[in-house]
């Protein structure tokens, strides 16, 4: 497949889309202009333009794949997700150090003790800053 045959039928998917050659990539580019912008839709090798290019650049418009409320539908449950799972890290950093805060303010006051967990060779240690109150 030629570049202008190709480009032909990229015209007929979308006149917005437009390839370009770019030696950096070692390929081909292939933008959608809208107004003074451009957003970058694939790379292609060089030597594999051919219909497969356009069937998948196709399967990946709102169209193929059920419209716009189903493209979007699927974003937002995949933002949903995002947020979810922040949350939950969120939630386990604070829950974690509440818990270190906690346990230093124990020691520091006395009312814990430490016990250290002796290796084979080792004798236990018992620091006990617990404040006995009469």
């Amino acid at each position: 497949m030629t570049l202008s045959s190709f480009q032909a039928e990229l015209d007929r998917l979308d006149p917005t889309l437009k390839i370009t050659y770019n030696q950096i990539a070692g390929g081909y580019q292939i933008h959608q202009h809208q107004g003074n912008t451009r957003h970058l839709v694939c790379t292609v090798p060089l030597g594999q333009l051919g219909p497969h290019v356009i069937q998948a650049i196709y399967n990946a418009t709102p169209h193929k794949q059920g419209g716009a409320n189903v493209v979007n539908d699927r974003i937002d449950a995949m933002i949903e997700r995002e947020q979810d799972e922040e949350q939950r890290q969120s939630d386990s950093r604070i829950r974690d150090t509440v818990k270190e805060s906690w346990d230093d303010i124990m020691w520091r006051t006395g009312s814990r003790i430490s016990i250290f967990s002796p290796t084979k060779d080792e004798t236990i240690t018992i620091t006990d800053r617990r404040v006995v109150h009469a």
